[in-house]
């Protein structure tokens, strides 16, 4: 029997709204073979999915996600680093810098919010004060839409949360080589993320001088006409494919549910072959 996988999973430790546990379970009822969290700017959520993992018999794979710049491209880039030496200190001190610039971002946006007259009040402040928190713009959405100032989450950015809107402010992010670079060092595997939303090829050719080794092919925003298109430039570019559904939660109804895209286990395969080599 053909074994599928979904490599790109956002659980509480970010801005998704199963925990670990869950996330692992849902990956359980859909006959994953593998699995991998990728939190923003945090691996705290790691060490649950491994004991759950082991228990279900799924095979995890430790990541993260950062955001980093590039002068040529308007919104930010997603880097996923796949098996990552997630318990390195000094990965853990860069991490633990980009999660306070989130607090000190998002206390901003909260009170850009108080401004305009919305008083967000305890939830969102004791997401911001939590230790273990990485806090983003959805959390604010949620939020948004739960007390009744939005109808949905995507008015919530439109009105709100999105560039130029009153709300936003800008996020701190790496720059490429950098953060490409500490990927390597912690044996990571750096993977451009959902390349839908950037002009692709000159992004590509870009990080893969800096050393970025894979794309990600499959997600839940992809056409099936731009995967099969990225596919192709992979291979004449020499990158690996990966691929998730990029699992957040609720998001105005229209749900990448966990294992929702066929991904072969294959992709696993050549992962590891490549993390051997770093």
């Amino acid at each position: 029997m053909e074994k599928f996988v979904d490599l790109h999973i956002h659980t509480t430790y970010s801005d998704g709204n199963l925990s670990p546990k869950e996330v692992v379970n849902c990956a359980y009822e859909r006959r994953l073979a593998a699995l991998s969290i990728a939190d923003h700017d945090t691996t705290f959520g790691i060490p649950e999915a491994i004991e759950e993992c082991q228990k279900k018999e799924i095979e995890l794979i430790p990541a993260v996600e950062l955001s980093i710049k590039l002068k040529e491209v308007f919104e930010e880039i997603h880097l996923l680093g796949y098996y990552i030496d997630w318990q390195n200190q000094k990965l853990q001190e860069i991490l633990k810098f980009l999660r306070d610039k989130r607090k000190e971002r998002a206390s901003q946006i909260y009170n850009k919010l108080e401004i305009l007259g919305i008083k967000l009040g305890s939830e969102i402040l004791d997401k911001i004060s939590a230790n273990n928190s990485s806090v983003g713009r959805l959390h604010f959405a949620r939020t948004l839409v739960k007390q009744g100032h939005v109808q949905n989450i995507s008015q919530a950015f439109q009105l709100y949360l999105n560039q130029g809107k009153p709300a936003y402010v800008d996020k701190i992010r790496l720059e490429p080589n950098e953060a490409i670079q500490l990927l390597l060092q912690v044996n990571g595997i750096p993977v451009l993320a959902h390349p839908y939303f950037n002009p692709v090829e000159p992004v590509l050719e870009t990080l893969i001088s800096y050393g970025l080794k894979g794309v990600e092919v499959w997600h839940s925003k992809h056409p099936s006409t731009f995967t099969q298109k990225l596919m192709l430039l992979a291979k004449k570019l020499g990158l690996l494919v990966t691929g998730g559904s990029d699992y957040h939660g609720e998001t105005d109804n229209r749900l990448p549910l966990i294992g929702s895209l066929k991904i072969p286990y294959s992709i696993v395969d050549e992962l590891k072959q490549c993390a051997s080599q770093i």
